[in-house]
């Protein structure tokens, strides 16, 4: 009897262990880890070296839970699901994509939990101040490019500039079938991704000024984030894209741009519609008295800069 016992103990461990590295490797490979991770993309080297030294998803979500995404999980249920879906071999049909719609749907959950860390703030800091040093005759503009693998929290970071008062305008270039969230933008990234000409990106960022320059005024920097933002099925939330998309197409016959410096062109394009957001911005600003607002002067730095995240770009 003793030896029977023994016999079934060391297989029901045996059993615990293969489950629990299939668990491992198959988080790792739908880069579970990498959603879970704060968005301040310092924390990213500590989490990895927990992953590579073989510790297990309750490990990483006892490590530092200030730190991690642990909210998401509530009682580990989600991940446990997911996960037994990532182990279970099953026949699918070829249509179906179940790790695509897995991962999304983490991602989607992940987004909705409360932000975690400054990387929003030192994006916008860096951003004001390239900005302010910016020289015309040195730089193309005040651009700061996010460099990171994908999961670590790049479109997260961006979207919560919205918390400090930014209008982010957002396109995702994205693959067709990447898992990446937000998906592709649909029409909009196809049109911006066959763009290659300075007056055809012109037209592009024009669009967006001029659908947020008649939105501005009743529309929240949140709102605004809102409706370029997937449901918890992957479709838009609203037709802000599709407007975006359709303003854009009007200039496909403007040609005022032939024969004449690009640059002095472009400002000249976008000076009006960029007056008329920066106006909107002082009515809306919080910093200046009633009486102050028309020589409001916290908004001018950054309000003709159009935030934009183009992810998937070559």
């Amino acid at each position: 009897m003793d030896n029977k016992r023994r016999l079934q103990e060391w297989q029901q461990q045996r059993a615990a262990r293969e489950a629990e590295k299939a668990a491992r490797e198959a988080a790792r490979e739908a880069e579970i880890f990498g959603y879970m991770i704060d968005s301040n993309l310092l924390e990213v080297s500590v989490v990895d070296s927990l992953v590579q030294s073989g510790k297990t998803l309750s490990d990483l979500l006892q490590y530092h839970p200030d730190k991690l995404v642990s909210e998401f999980y509530m009682e580990a249920q989600h991940a446990t699901e997911f996960l037994k879906g990532r182990i279970t071999k099953k026949p699918r049909l070829d249509n179906e994509e179940p790790h695509y719609v897995n991962q999304r749907v983490l991602a989607n959950k992940c987004f909705k939990v409360p932000f975690q860390g400054t990387a929003h703030q030192e994006l916008h800091n860096q951003l004001v101040k390239h900005r302010a040093t910016m020289a015309s005759d040195v730089h193309y503009s005040p651009y700061c490019a996010l460099v990171q693998s994908s999961g670590m929290g790049k479109s997260r970071a961006l979207m919560e500039l919205s918390e400090l008062d930014v209008y982010v305008c957002y396109c995702s270039l994205a693959s067709h079938t990447a898992t990446a969230f937000p998906p592709r933008t649909g029409g909009l990234a196809d049109k911006l991704a066959s763009t290659f000409t300075e007056h055809g990106m012109v037209f592009y960022l024009k669009a967006w000024l001029s659908i947020l320059a008649d939105c501005i005024s009743t529309t929240s920097p949140e709102a605004w984030k809102q409706y370029q933002l997937p449901d918890e099925h992957g479709f838009p939330k609203g037709d802000l894209a599709e407007k975006i998309l359709k303003e854009w197409m009007k200039s496909d016959l403007d040609d005022t741009y032939k024969g004449k410096d690009i640059d002095k062109w472009s400002t000249a394009s976008c000076s009006e519609v960029i007056k008329s957001i920066e106006k909107a911005l002082q009515k809306k600003c919080r910093q200046c008295s009633p009486d102050e607002k028309t020589e409001c002067k916290h908004t001018l730095a950054v309000s003709s800069l159009p935030l934009m995240k183009q992810e998937g770009c070559k």
